[in-house]
Formats: structure tokens, C-alpha cells, sequence
């Protein structure tokens, strides 16, 4: 047998292999046809990607650096190259290879790949405009739709990305990995059904998805399903020993349930050997949260503010805080709200929310909660529609702040509805509309155009509790709430905001509840029904038991675990655990811990 008969039967031979999954195998008798052949660049290209799948990298690259030296403008080589190197953490020497490949020839798949790259650089920005030029070029590649959504949602591009995921699906119902994307764009967005959805169908495809368990976990927990999401995690953690979701879910489960010690012991675990800047950040706000349930205080809140720190220098693009500023003092050039008028004809065919305001950590979750076990009332969990309502008001009808027509009134109520319809779990037809978005307070002028009819709930909370739950928490990056990275701002915005209620409040408004959280965990009962009355509805048993109700909800809020159980007293006076830092807020917060009735003397920080 010849050289040449000899290099064809090893190559049907390594064929048979590769036909049968045999990888191993494969590359082995490929690399017999590379030392037979060695001047055959397209036998070390074969070699080189046999070898990246059995994942000997080091192989792979000996072997593609070899098809290189035989043949320099080998896109096909150039392209393996860059793959192996980023497998190898080497993005840096892979981005070389891959512009050098789409230099050569910009084809889709070649400019996929650099994206690819670019997105694990963090350059999201330069790797969006190589997938949205790789689909231009080809519109039905499944894999750069799937990667654009995943730059795009590293940016915040939440919608964007869940429609490229959907479109990733549409070409490959099968694509596992995009199924579980789809469900973190769903996450992001607040819709917890259809996140549920995607990740369950992520892992009925690929049942080995560790990662795709670990979201589930993730979004189980979320919406209070404890015991599958303790089982999904668990799952995940077998089929991956180091997944870093799941072990993060398990400590926020062990600190649900009590088992502190254990919690803190995870989040160090997690924390000692932490991939990036933001899972820093998330990890010491969670490790900051058991410490607090232990009473370890001083320490809790050096992990509070270095979490914050953390998850400030992670963002993207980090919001402007003079932006909200601004917005606030737009939201004030309209009229000061007045008290419900008669209602006009034209606007009678549609109905009439009750609004839900307060600064954020004012007890808006728990009174929208206790609220929604009634039958005859449906709550929203923070949907911008009022800030929606007020843009499509500006930019379509034209309308600037002051008063509105009757016509442009009816416009406007049958867009907010519209909106309302458009999401299926805000609220059943026959039901009173609660629209529960916090910062709405600032609102309320407009709110009051559009529903003059408008019955509003405001919340209120210590100031100081109020601050400092608010810096305790992970929120999602915006130009409101970037000013709770730290205490000192955070109380800056609380008077910013709660101004704007003081000036309306002084002014007896009619059609307005104030409701304090100390009393509706006081006197949870008597304030309820309180509530209702204004509301114009009477107490049913349902309502005392909302927390029966919300265990199996999945709330967009950090209250989400809180609203899981009965009314307790622990989140009072939780200031009082910190009256250091407190102290240096305490003097900003004067005059609304005196409008509030929160001066007591026994609330000296001294």
C-alpha cells in the first residue's frame, strides 16, 4: 500500500469515528494522516478541531498553528485558532485571529465569531455591530441572534434581547441555550411565568444544563417555590460541582430557612474565589444580609457599602443621578393635583385605578400584597405605565405639563388601558385596578389629569428605616435607584421625592390615604380595613391571610420574601441596629421624621 492509499484509509477510517461520536479516536488517526502528510495544512486543521472537541486545547493549538505555518490566509484555520484561544482564556491573542480571518473574508459566521470574542472581552457595543452586520448578511443564523441577545442584555437591552432570543428559537426550537437566555431576559423584565417557561424548557431539552437548572433555581426561589428550587439547584450542583448560581441560590435558601450559619459559610465559599466585579458585589450584599440576621451589624454594613461599590463599578453604563433629578422637577411643572371631580361623559366608559405611591421600602410591596388577596381588587407589581402614559402624552399627542382637554383626558385613559391589557396578569376586568409603582408620587399631578376620579394610597415609613432598607438592597441599574449605592444619597433623594408629597399634603388633597407601615404591622387588621373603606370595599377573611397567597407569587421587588410570611416586627426600628452611619443622615431627614411623627424622643441616636 502507497503513502497515499495509506493516508486514504486512515482517513475513512477516522470518518467512521467521528460519524460514531468517537472523537477521540478520530483525532488520533487524523494526527497518523498529519505525520504521513505533513504539508497537508487541511489535515492539521482537521487535527486542530478534533482536538479543541476532545478538549486538549494545547493539542488544538499546536495543531492550527501548524495549518498556519503551511497556509498564512486560512480563514478556516484563522477562525479554529481564535476559538481554541478564548476556550484557553486568551481573548486578547484570539480577537487577533479573528479580525485577521474577517480581513480575509467577512463572512457571517466570520464576523459571529469576533463577536463572540468581543462580547468576552466586555465590548458589547463593538460586538453588537459584528452580529447585527453577521445577520444582515445572514438572516437566519441562529447562532449571532443568540449571541446579539446576550451582548444586548449585557447592556440592559432587556427587550431587544428577548426578542433576538425569540428569534434564535424561531430558526432552532431546539437551541437549549437560547431558551435559558430567553428566560434572563424574562427575569429582567418581570415576566416570572415566562421566565419559568423558558428555563423549564431550557432543561426538558438539555436535562445536563447545569446553568439552565441554576436559573430555574434561581426563579423558582424568586417566586417563593423553595422546595423545587432547592431541588433545581441541587440538580445543577450534581451535574456541576462548581455552578456558582446554584450554590448562590442554596445560601439565600439556607438564610430563608433559618440555617445562618451555613448561609454565611456558602457566600464565603463564593466569595473567596469570585469571577468578576458584579458577582462580588451580589455576593456581599447576600453575605451582608446573613451577617445582619446573626447581629453581626458593623460588619453587615462595611459589606453593605462594599457591595454597593461593587455592583456600581459593574454596570455598563452607569445612569446619570442628575437625570432622575431632572425628571423629578419635570414631573413637578405639572399642576398640583385637586381633589376628584364629577365625572365626564365622554371618559365614562372607562375605568378608574386607585394608585399605589411612597418612596421605595415604604411597605408599597406588603400594602399591595394584603390588597391583592381581595377578590375584588388586582395589583400590579411596578409596571411602568404611568411613565410610559406620560411619555406617549409628550412625544404623540404633544401634550405639555398643564391642564388637558376632555378628548386628550379620553386618549390618554384608553392608552393607559390598553397598556393594562397588554399584560395579562395586571387585572381582572371586573376588578379595582391597583397600580402600584412607588415613585409615581412624583406623579400624582399628572395622574390626577388623566383620573381625576383617582383614589390614592401613599405609603409611609421612619425615614431612616426607609433609607436605609432602600441601601441594603440590589436593585436593578436606573436613574433612580443608582442613588441607593450609598447611604448619604439615598437620603438626598428621599427629600428630594418626598417633598414633592409635602407640598400636596399640606394642601388637604381629598381622594388620598396616607397608610404607615407601623401601623399595618401595629394593627394590621384595623388598618386594613381601614385601607378598604377608602378603597370603598369591606374586609374578607382572604385579606388576613395574603401571605398564604404571595408564597407562590413572583414579585419584581426585594420584598419578595419578606411578603411570604405572616405580618412580623423585625424590619421596625431596624435603624437602631445602625446608629452610626444613621447618625450622619439623621440631620438631612429632620424636617420629614418631624412631618411624619417620628420624633420621639426615644428615637434619640445619641
Amino acid at each position: 500500500m502507497d503513502e497515499k492509499e495509506k493516508i486514504s484509509a486512515v482517513l475513512q477510517e477516522a470518518s467512521q469515528a467521528m460519524d460514531s461520536g468517537d472523537y477521540q479516536k478520530a483525532f488520533e488517526l487524523t494526527r497518523r494522516a498529519c505525520d504521513l502528510q505533513p504539508k497537508n495544512a487541511r489535515l492539521w486543521i482537521t487535527a486542530g478541531t478534533l482536538s479543541g472537541q476532545i478538549g486538549e486545547l494545547e493539542g488544538a493549538e499546536h495543531c492550527l498553528r501548524k495549518a498556519l505555518a503551511l497556509a498564512p490566509d486560512s480563514t478556516t484555520a484563522l477562525e479554529n485558532l481564535s476559538v481554541t484561544l478564548v476556550s484557553k482564556g486568551e481573548a486578547e491573542k484570539a480577537l487577533q485571529y479573528a479580525t485577521h480571518a474577517i480581513l480575509l473574508n467577512p463572512a457571517a459566521k466570520t464576523l459571529d465569531r469576533r463577536g463572540y470574542i468581543l462580547a468576552q472581552l466586555g465590548r458589547h457595543d463593538e460586538a453588537i455591530r459584528d452580529f447585527r452586520e453577521a445577520l444582515d448578511a445572514n438572516p437566519k443564523l441562529a447562532g449571532a441572534h443568540n449571541n446579539l441577545g446576550v451582548s444586548l442584555q449585557a447592556i440592559g437591552a432587556h427587550e431587544e434581547a428577548f426578542d433576538s432570543f425569540s428569534r434564535t428559537i424561531a430558526l432552532e426550537p431546539k437551541h437549549a441555550d437560547a431558551w435559558n437566555n430567553k428566560g434572563l431576559a424574562c427575569q429582567a423584565l418581570g415576566k416570572l411565568e415566562q421566565a419559568l417557561a423558558a428555563h423549564r424548557q431550557a432543561v426538558e431539552l438539555n436535562p445536563q444544563h447545569s446553568s439552565a437548572l441554576a436559573e430555574l433555581a434561581a426563579t423558582l426561589e424568586r417566586s417563593n417555590q423553595v422546595g423545587e428550587a432547592r431541588s433545581a439547584a441541587g440538580r445543577a450542583l450534581e451535574i456541576e460541582p462548581d455552578q456558582r448560581k446554584a450554590s448562590l441560590v442554596l445560601a439565600v435558601l439556607d438564610r430563608r430557612d433559618g440555617n445562618l450559619d451555613s448561609a454565611e459559610a456558602r457566600c464565603r465559599a463564593l466569595l473567596s474565589n469570585a469571577e468578576n466585579t458584579q458577582e462580588k458585589g451580589e455576593l456581599s450584599l447576600e453575605l451582608a444580609q446573613c451577617l445582619d440576621k446573626l447581629g453581626r451589624y458593623d460588619e453587615a454594613f462595611g459589606l453593605f457599602e462594599r457591595g454597593q461599590k461593587l455592583l456600581l463599578e459593574s454596570w455598563h453604563s452607569k445612569p446619570e443621578k442628575q437625570a432622575y433629578l431632572e425628571q423629578i422637577e419635570a414631573n413637578g411643572r405639572w399642576p398640583h393635583p385637586s381633589g376628584p371631580t364629577a365625572r365626564s361623559n365622554s371618559v365614562q366608559e372607562y375605568r378608574t385605578p386607585a394608585f399605589l405611591v411612597g418612596f421605595p421600602r415604604s411597605g408599597t410591596t406588603l400594602t399591595a400584597s394584603i390588597l391583592d388577596a381581595h377578590a375584588a381588587i388586582s395589583a400590579s407589581d411596578e409596571q411602568p405605565l404611568i411613565p410610559s402614559l406620560m411619555k406617549f402624552a409628550e412625544t404623540t399627542l404633544g401634550i405639555q405639563p398643564g391642564s388637558i382637554t376632555t378628548d386628550q383626558r379620553a386618549a390618554l385613559a384608553s392608552e393607559y388601558w390598553r397598556m393594562v391589557e397588554e399584560n395579562d396578569d395586571l387585572a381582572m376586568a371586573d376588578t379595582l385596578f391597583l397600580d402600584k409603582l412607588p415613585l409615581n408620587i412624583t406623579r400624582l399631578g399628572f395622574i390626577r389629569q388623566v383620573f381625576p376620579q383617582a383614589k390614592i394610597i401613599v405609603a409611609l415609613r421612619d425615614p431612616r428605616d426607609v433609607c436605609l432598607s432602600a441601601f441594603m438592597q440590589s436593585f436593578k441599574p436606573n436613574p433612580a435607584m443608582v442613588h441607593f449605592t450609598n447611604l448619604s444619597d439615598t437620603a438626598k433623594l428621599y427629600c428630594k421625592v418626598m417633598k414633592t408629597w409635602l407640598a400636596i399634603r399640606n394642601s388637604n388633597l381629598p381622594g388620598v390615604f396616607e397608610s404607615s407601615y407601623e401601623s399595618l404591622i401595629d394593627n394590621f387588621e384595623t388598618s386594613t380595613k381601614e385601607l378598604l373603606e377608602f378603597l370603598g370595599l369591606e374586609w374578607t377573611e382572604d385579606v388576613g391571610r395574603f401571605h398564604e397567597k404571595t408564597r407562590s407569587a413572583y414579585l419584581s421587588t426585594p420584598s419578595y420574601q419578606a411578603i411570604s410570611e405572616p405580618i412580623y416586627q423585625s424590619a421596625r426600628n431596624r435603624w437602631k441596629n445602625y446608629r452610626e452611619p444613621v447618625k450622619q443622615i439623621t440631620p438631612v431627614l429632620a424636617g420629614y421624621l418631624s412631618a411624619f411623627g417620628y420624633t420621639e424622643k426615644t428615637d434619640s441616636v445619641d
